[in-house]
């Protein structure tokens, strides 16, 4: 039985912001960023000016200063809008493309700060992917495959998963990624091919957050950010060094993919833009798309299609085979309203194909309101 579990935030949100506690937890990084500072600046003003330490130290200072003040000007933009999303989208049909980027690079610095053991408040990573995980990982020693008939597509930039797996393999992520069939990763932005399907799968829609920036040279096996920030002496040290390198502007004959480049809104993703893209960024939704041709149990966790994702969301859920579909688990907080917007993007002839005139039969929609743990469909 093919099962394919489609996510949105909800699915990380015992470790990441929503919509409704964003602006609050990117004020807690901005304070606690401020905090960081100035200690730094007590510290450099100790220290004899000889010492080897000053330059590094005032240099981590201006830097993160230009962080900071970058936060600021997002929360004073973000609290006009519904969702940092919606601004992006304003960014971006207004031809701003330098506060569209700014808006990423802080975005790409706060979610990895959340994902990473300094920001100090939510579990991580979110425990329902660990027990998710334990349930249909193999039950063989030493034998961490999982089964090639589950296959993830997401909207979400986090690394939740691969940093729940590694509680299972000595891996990096970047070798996590591969194990995984991660799209997109190091491992996939040249070897794109529906011919992995036969593997679990993880698609990500809008990109990822997290992939490291590789020069020319560097082994693919390389620590990605996350690695480093888990190990570092000083993580906050650690994190204004990923942001100065991920918003130095992208030259292709020193860099041979910019971290930036895997996360993108779907808007985004078009051959005007490609300069800013990963390579074989078209790739991800016809693989997305072949997954679901094939998906015999569709399982929709936190996910609330939003208005400017319905153009790809609605070209996805149409490939869904009548017939071949059985049925949609919805897990959310309210999953009614979910179940009232996906009718939308799924023709009646889907349910009329799958069920006929079989009114007795199970509805095709089974609804979960009970968040304590993904569910775990019982086809499987």
């Amino acid at each position: 039985m093919n099962v394919t579990y489609f996510l949105g935030a909800g699915a990380s949100s015992n470790c990441l912001p929503t919509m409704f506690d964003f602006n609050d937890r990117l004020r807690h990084f901005r304070d606690h960023l401020q905090t960081e500072i100035s200690r730094s600046v007590e510290y450099f003003k100790v220290h004899s000016p000889t010492e080897p330490v000053e330059d590094i130290e005032e240099r981590w200072i201006q830097e993160a200063k230009l962080l900071k003040e970058n936060i600021d000007k997002l929360l004073k933009e973000i609290y006009k809008h519904q969702t940092v999303d919606t601004l992006a989208k304003k960014y971006f049909i207004k031809n701003r493309p330098e506060d569209l980027f700014r808006l990423k690079t802080v975005l790409f610095t706060f979610f990895l700060y959340e994902q990473c053991s300094v920001s100090g408040i939510k579990e991580l990573p979110d425990k329902r992917y660990d027990t998710f995980i334990a349930s249909i990982i193999g039950k063989k020693i030493n034998n961490i495959d999982l089964p090639s008939n589950i296959k993830f597509i997401t909207w979400n930039y986090d690394l939740q998963f691969e940093l729940a797996f590694q509680e299972y393999s000595s891996l990096n992520i970047n070798q996590i990624q591969d194990r995984l069939n991660c799209i997109p990763s190091y491992w996939t932005i040249d070897k794109h091919s529906a011919s992995k399907l036969d593997k679990f799968s993880i698609v990500r829609l809008n990109g990822v957050i997290g992939i490291p920036t590789l020069y020319p040279g560097e082994d693919f096996l390389k620590e990605a950010y996350l690695d480093n920030l888990k190990t570092a002496k000083k993580p906050f040290s650690e994190l204004i060094k990923i942001y100065t390198e991920i918003c130095v502007p992208i030259d292709r004959r020193k860099v041979f993919v910019n971290g930036l480049s895997f996360f993108n809104y779907d808007w985004e993703y078009q051959q005007a833009f490609e300069e800013n893209l990963y390579p074989n960024y078209d790739k991800r939704k016809e693989i997305a798309m072949e997954i679901l041709k094939s998906t015999e149990i569709l399982v929709i966790i936190g996910y609330s299609f939003p208005i400017f994702n319905r153009e790809t969301d609605s070209l996805l859920l149409k490939q869904l085979y009548p017939g071949k579909c059985k049925k949609i688990y919805i897990q959310d907080r309210v999953p009614d309203k979910i179940l009232s917007r996906i009718k939308g993007f799924i023709p009646k002839e889907f349910i009329d194909l799958t069920f006929g005139d079989h009114r007795d039969e199970p509805y095709p929609f089974r609804l979960v309101s009970d968040l304590e743990q993904f569910i775990l469909p019982d086809e499987l």
